[in-house]
C-alpha cells in the first residue's frame, strides 16, 4: 500500500517494471480512436451527440481502474487479487454509474432518427426518417426591423421572416413558428404587426412555446441592394450565440444562405444538412415580390384583424401578379371559407392544387387537411392527419387538429388522447385541460373531468374558466349548492364574469325561481361588452322564454341573438345556429315565417352540400315542433350521410339526432322503438338526465306507472321546475288515483307557464288538467 502511494524510493522504477505509463498511453490513444469513431459515427450515421460525451465520461472516470490492474496486473506470472483491487474496481464502477446516470438521464443516446411509415400520393406505402423529438430544434421566428426608414418596405418586417420559415419548413429537425404563430400572445400583450416587441417580451414568448432559440433581425435597402442582419439567441439566458449579415440584389437567394446558416448554427447533423432535401425558397413559395407583400398585407389583416374583406383583396392581387402562387391560392381559400362562401373556395382548391408541389411538405399536409376537409373527404383528411403526426411527431398543430378531427367524428375517445398529446408536447397549453374534461363529460365520466377541471384551476389560480366548468358538471348531475359555490368563486375572481352570472341565473331558473333568474339574465345582457357576451346572454334569455312557454318572445329576440353570434363566430357556426333555434318559430304560430327563412338560407347555400345539410337541419326541427314526424325523417339519414361524408358528425350529436329520431317513433305511436332510441339517446349524452322526460312521457302511453314516475322524477331532480316534467307527473298520478299529489305537481307546471303565450299547446293543457281536479292557486 505505501508503494502504491509513493513513499517508496523506487516507486517509479516499480511502476515502469509493472508497464503503468506503458499501459496508460495505450489506453490514451485507444480512448482518443475511440472518441474519434464514436464522433464520427454521430456524424456518418446520426446517431445522438451524446453518445461522444458519454464515451469520453466513461474512458475518463474508468482511469482509476486502469491504474490500479495496470499497477497489479502488470508483472508476468500468476499474481493473487489485492484488496485494493477488489475494493477499488468496484467502487469505481459505482462512481462511473452515478455520474453517468445524473448526467445523462434522460437524454437520448441511439439513434437520432426513426422510421415511420406512411402513404406516398399514389397511397403506396414508403418509410421515412423521422428526427426523434429530443434531436428536434425549436425555433422562435420574430418579425424583423425595418431600419431603411422606407414605410413602403414595411412589410418585408414580416415578410422576410415569413419566407425563412417557410424555407426552414422544409426539414423535419426543425420546428419553427414565426409571428403568424404567435400572434395570441403577441395580442395577449397589447401589440401588433406594427410593433417593435422587444427582446424581453419576444424572450417571454418563447419561453410561454418552451421554444429553445429566438431568432431576431433588421433589414434596410440601399438601391437594389438588401442588407440583412439575423441574430440568433438561446431563449433561456437570452445569450447571444451568432450574428450574421447577408448583403446582394437576390431577396430570395439571401433567404436561401439565411436557411442553410441557421441550420448549422442551432446544430442540425451535418449528414442531414449534405444529404437533406432544401429547395429554393423562390420554388416553394413565388418568385414575384408585389405577389408576397399583397400576401403577408393580408396575412396581417387575416391573423391580427380578422378583416376577411380587404383580405380578400390583396390575395386577389397577389394571384393576379402569381397566378401560380400556391400560398395565395391557399389564403383564398381559407378566407372565402371561413367567410362562408364555400363556392369560391372550392374554386380556390382546385386552382391551389394545381400548383401544390409549390407548397412545403408541412404546408402540404396544412392545406390537404382543409382541403379534404371542404369537400367532404373525411378519411382522406385523417389520413392525412394520421401522416402528419407521424412525420411530424412533436408538432403541436398536427396534434391539435387531429384532435378536433376525433371530436368532429365523435371519436372522443381519441380525442382525449390526441389532446393529451398535446399537453405532453406544450404543458403551458393549459386551455386542454378544460377541453379534456369536457371530453370526459361527455361521455358520462364526471370524476375524470372534474379531475381535469381541478388540475386547470391549480394551474391558473386567477382565472374563472375551471370554476365554471365545475359548476356546469354539478349543475348537471343535479347538485346545486355545489355548483352554486363554484360559481359565485368563478365571481370571486372575476367579478365582471358574465358567464358566471348567467349560470347562476340558469339555476335560479332549474330551482323555480323565475324572477330572479329573468333579472340575473338581464343584468347580465345590460353589462355585456363583447359580441360573445351578448349572444350568450340571448341564449340563457331564449331557453327562459321556451321554458315558460314565451315562444313569441322568444322569436322577438332572435334577430339580436344571431346578429351577436355572428359576430363572435364563422357565418357557418351561425348558420348551423339558427337551424337549431327555428323551431321557436312554429310554436309562436309564425311556420310559414320559418319557412320564409329557411328558403333564404337555402339559396344562400348555392347548392353546396354541407351547407344545405346545415340548412335541412332547420327543416328537420321545424317538421318535428309541428308534429309531421314523417317529413323529419325523411331528413335525417340525408343529413347524417353528409356530416359523415365531412367529419362533422359531432354537429348532429349536438343537434340530439338520436332524440329526434325517438320523438318520429313516438308521434308514429311506435312506443317500443321510441323507449330503445330514448334509451341510447341517454347512453350517447349520459349527463343530460333532462331528456328522462322523454321516457316518462313514453311510459305514461304505455301506461307502465312505475318506471314513468321513476323516469320523471330523475329528470325533476336535474331540473327541479321544468313543467312538462311536471305537467307529465301529475297525468301519472291521476292514472293512479294520487289525485292531491297530482294537483301540487300540475300547480308547480302551472308556476312555470304562468306567462305562457296563450296558445302554447301544453300550457293550455295544463290548466284544464288543473280545473278538472279542482281550484287551484297559480303561482307566478
Amino acid at each position: 500500500m505505501t508503494e502504491l502511494f509513493g513513499r517508496n524510493p523506487n516507486w517509479l522504477e516499480r511502476l515502469l517494471t509493472r508497464r503503468v505509463p506503458q499501459n496508460l498511453a495505450a489506453y490514451a490513444v485507444a480512448c482518443w480512436g475511440g472518441v474519434q469513431f464514436v464522433d464520427w459515427l454521430t456524424e456518418r450515421y446520426q446517431v445522438s451527440a451524446y453518445l461522444t460525451d458519454f464515451f469520453v465520461y466513461t474512458v475518463i472516470l474508468l482511469v482509476p481502474s486502469v491504474v490500479i490492474l495496470a499497477y497489479f496486473r502488470g508483472e508476468s506470472g500468476p499474481t493473487p487479487w489485492s484488496w485494493v483491487e477488489k475494493a477499488g474496481i468496484p467502487l469505481n464502477l459505482v462512481v462511473l454509474a452515478g455520474v453517468l446516470f445524473l448526467n445523462f438521464q434522460g437524454k437520448e443516446l441511439g439513434m437520432v432518427n426513426t422510421m415511420v411509415t406512411v402513404q406516398d400520393g399514389n397511397g403506396r406505402n414508403v418509410q421515412r426518417a423521422v428526427p426523434k423529438g429530443a434531436f428536434r430544434k425549436h425555433i422562435a421566428l420574430f418579425f424583423f426591423q425595418n431600419t431603411s426608414g422606407e414605410q413602403g418596405l414595411d412589410w418585408l418586417r414580416q415578410g422576410v421572416p415569413d419566407l425563412l420559415a417557410t424555407d426552414l419548413s422544409q426539414d423535419l429537425y426543425l420546428d419553427v413558428r414565426d409571428g403568424y404563430d404567435l400572434v395570441e400572445r403577441i395580442q395577449k400583450a397589447t401589440f401588433s404587426y406594427r410593433d417593435d416587441l422587444g427582446l424581453g417580451l419576444e424572450r417571454d414568448i418563447a419561453s410561454y412555446y418552451r421554444l429553445e432559440y429566438l431568432v431576431r433581425g433588421t433589414f434596410s435597402k440601399n438601391k437594389n441592394r438588401y442588407r440583412i442582419q439575423v441574430t440568433l439567441y438561446e431563449t433561456e439566458r437570452v445569450k447571444q450565440l451568432t450574428q450574421r449579415v447577408y448583403e446582394g440584389e437576390d431577396l430570395f437567394a439571401l433567404v436561401d444562405r439565411m436557411s442553410v446558416q441557421l441550420k448549422q448554427d442551432v446544430g442540425v447533423p451535418v449528414q442531414h444538412l449534405e444529404q437533406g432535401l432544401d429547395m429554393p425558397i423562390a420554388e416553394v413559395s413565388t418568385q414575384s415580390l408585389p405577389a408576397l407583400a399583397h400576401a403577408i398585407t393580408a396575412q396581417n389583416l387575416l391573423k391580427f384583424d380578422q378583416d376577411y374583406r380587404a383580405a380578400a383583396r390583396q390575395l386577389e392581387q397577389a394571384v393576379a401578379q402569381d397566378p401560380t402562387y400556391a400560398m395565395g391560392h391557399y389564403l383564398r381559400f381559407v378566407t372565402f371559407f371561413n367567410s362562408g362562401e364555400i363556392d369560391r373556395a372550392n374554386r380556390e382548391i382546385r386552382k391551389a392544387k394545381r400548383y401544390i408541389f409549390k407548397l412545403t411538405e408541412y404546408y402540404q399536409f396544412v392545406a390537404n387537411s382543409n382541403f379534404y376537409f371542404a369537400t367532404g373527404q373525411a378519411q382522406e383528411q385523417r389520413n392525412v392527419l394520421k401522416q402528419w403526426v407521424a412525420l411530424y411527431p412533436e408538432d403541436v398543430q398536427a396534434h391539435s387538429r387531429l384532435a378536433r378531427f376525433y371530436e368532429g367524428t365523435t371519436q372522443f375517445q381519441e380525442a382525449i388522447q390526441a389532446s393529451e398529446r398535446v399537453l405532453e408536447l406544450d404543458p403551458d397549453q393549459t386551455e386542454y385541460l378544460l377541453q379534456i374534461g369536457e371530453l370526459y363529460a361527455r361521455q358520462g365520466q364526471p370524476q375524470e373531468a372534474l379531475s381535469r377541471y381541478q388540475a386547470y384551476q391549480e394551474r391558473v389560480p386567477n382565472q374563472p374558466a375551471a370554476y365554471l366548468k365545475i359548476g356546469g358538471l354539478h349543475e348537471a348531475l343535479g347538485d346545486f349548492d355545489p355548483a352554486r359555490q363554484a360559481y359565485e368563486k368563478a365571481l370571486g375572481v372575476d367579478r365582471e364574469s358574465i358567464s358566471a352570472q348567467l349560470s347562476l341565473g340558469v339555476i335560479e331558473m332549474k330551482l323555480g325561481n323565475f324572477d330572479r333568474a329573468y333579472q340575473r339574465f338581464q343584468r347580465a345582457r345590460r353589462t355585456s361588452q363583447l359580441p360573445e357576451e351578448l349572444a350568450n346572454s340571448y341564449s340563457d334569455l331564449n331557453d327562459y322564454y321556451r321554458l315558460r312557454g314565451q315562444w313569441e318572445a322568444a322569436v322577438q329576440q332572435l334577430p339580436q341573438f344571431l346578429t351577436q353570434a355572428e359576430k363572435s363566430q364563422s357565418p357557418i357556426a351561425t348558420l348551423v345556429l339558427q337551424s337549431f333555434l327555428v323551431d321557436a318559430y312554429p310554436q309562436a304560430g309564425q311556420t310559414e315565417r320559418a319557412l320564409t327563412l329557411l328558403k333564404t338560407q337555402q339559396a344562400q347555400a348555392q347548392g353546396n352540400r354541407l351547407l344545405t345539410a346545415f340548412v335541412q337541419i332547420g327543416y328537420l326541427k321545424l317538421y318535428l315542433a309541428t308534429g309531421d314526424g314523417e317529413r323529419a325523417s325523411g331528413l335525417i339519414a340525408t343529413v347524417e350521410r353528409v356530416c359523415a361524408e365531412y367529419g362533422v358528425q359531432s354537429i348532429t350529436w349536438e343537434a340530439r339526432f338520436t332524440r329526434d329520431k325517438a320523438r318520429i317513433a313516438e308521434l308514429r305511436g311506435d312506443y317500443p322503438q321510441a323507449l330503445r332510441l330514448y334509451a341510447q339517446y341517454l347512453r350517447e349524452r349520459p349527463l343530460d338526465q333532462v331528456a328522462q322526460l322523454d321516457l316518462g312521457r313514453v311510459y305514461r302511453q304505455l301506461k307502465d306507472w312505475s318506471q314513468a314516475t321513476t323516469a320523471l322524477k330523475k329528470a325533476l331532480q336535474v331540473y327541479p321546475s321544468h313543467p312538462e316534467a311536471h305537467y307529465e307527473l301529475a297525468q301519472v298520478l291521476i292514472a293512479q288515483g294520487q289525485l292531491a299529489q297530482a294537483r301540487a305537481e300540475i300547480q308547480l307546471a302551472l308556476k312555470a307557464w304562468a306567462k305562457a303565450d296563450p296558445g302554447y299547446p301544453l300550457a293550455r293543457r295544463a290548466r284544464t288538467l288543473a280545473l278538472t281536479l279542482g281550484p287551484s292557486r297559480v303561482g307566478q
